[in-house]
């Protein structure tokens, strides 16, 4: 067994790995009832970039173990190093689509929460503005 054989391998079982937990998540977001709409959203979208993402880090590694099968013309190898190259850039990408919108959806939350304080600040300074006068 070489290293792209244990890479390969290595690449299907985090796979499975990591489907088998978004699966878990997907269930117990399920049973989850008390969802607000923006959360809901938010962990659908969550759960279907990483799933797509495991799935094709699981792709990449059958395709390493598949290298024994691949003509060896410069055309067959060409493409097979594009596809891999193409799917990694893919991953890559969604990595970078689910930091960017964790990110937004944080700083969201915060200002919602900061705009609640400052709602409760101003009912306070309202409700002691009309004891005073």
């Amino acid at each position: 067994m070489n290293s792209t054989h244990a890479l390969g391998l290595l690449l299907v079982g985090l796979s499975a790995v990591l489907l088998a937990t978004h699966w878990q998540q997907w269930r117990d977001f399920q049973s989850n009832r008390t969802r607000k709409p923006r959360w809901q959203s938010h962990v659908v979208r969550t759960l279907r970039r990483r799933t797509v993402a495991s799935s094709l880090m699981g792709v990449i590694g059958v395709t390493l173990l598949a290298f024994e099968t691949v003509p060896r013309t410069p055309l067959s190898v060409t493409a097979y190093l594009f596809a891999l190259v193409l799917m990694t850039c893919w991953i890559l990408w969604l990595g970078c689509l689910d930091m960017v919108a964790n990110r937004r959806y944080h700083d969201e939350e915060q200002l919602d929460q900061i705009a609640g304080e400052l709602r409760r600040a101003n009912v306070e300074s309202d409700r002691s503005d009309s004891t005073k006068s």
